[in-house]
């Protein structure tokens, strides 16, 4: 594009980009040194706008007929039902892939670790036990762990057992 513009113009066009230049320099400057500050005032922007919004919400329900209201209760209960039972189904089905990966990821880190051949038979014996009971107190930690972060009341499947005393 250059080439095909007279001389003139080409000063134009480069001093034009050089201004660019300049303005964006100066503008990265000012928000290096005032940052924090704009994202501190945009956060509270947005908090303000969000209660403003929740108010506004929060009243506009409240002048709903009691019957338009039940019915909203009741469509949030059934959205929330759904969306449980649908983590529940997904947990369903992850949790048998999950626990063949542990597994797998177990037994190799055992026999990575039993399998050295200057190990005596003796720390052998006693770290196979210890490296399976480690192991199945680092799967029910991520389990535990898995469901705490995705579950709104995370279920009861198992009765707590007393720890190995490993973890």
């Amino acid at each position: 594009v250059h080439e095909n513009v007279g001389e003139e113009r080409q000063v134009q066009m480069s001093e034009g980009a050089s201004k660019m230049l300049q303005g964006t320099k100066y503008v990265a400057q000012k928000v290096a040194e005032h940052g924090e500050v704009v994202i501190k005032q945009a956060y509270n922007t947005y908090v303000q706008a969000g209660n403003v919004m929740q108010t506004a919400t929060e009243e506009a329900y409240a002048g709903l007929p009691e019957e338009k209201r039940k019915a909203i209760e009741e469509k949030r209960r059934r959205v929330e039902e759904s969306k449980e039972h649908f983590k529940e189904l997904g947990m369903t089905l992850v949790r048998p892939v999950w626990k063949s990966v542990s597994d797998s990821a177990g037994r190799a880190l055992r026999d990575a670790v039993l399998s050295d051949p200057d190990m005596w038979t003796c720390v052998r014996q006693i770290v196979g036990p210890l490296m399976d009971a480690l192991w199945n107190d680092i799967e029910e930690e991520v389990e535990k762990g898995l469901e705490l972060s995705i579950y709104k009341d995370p279920p009861v499947l198992r009765e707590e057992q007393p720890p190995s005393g490993l973890l």
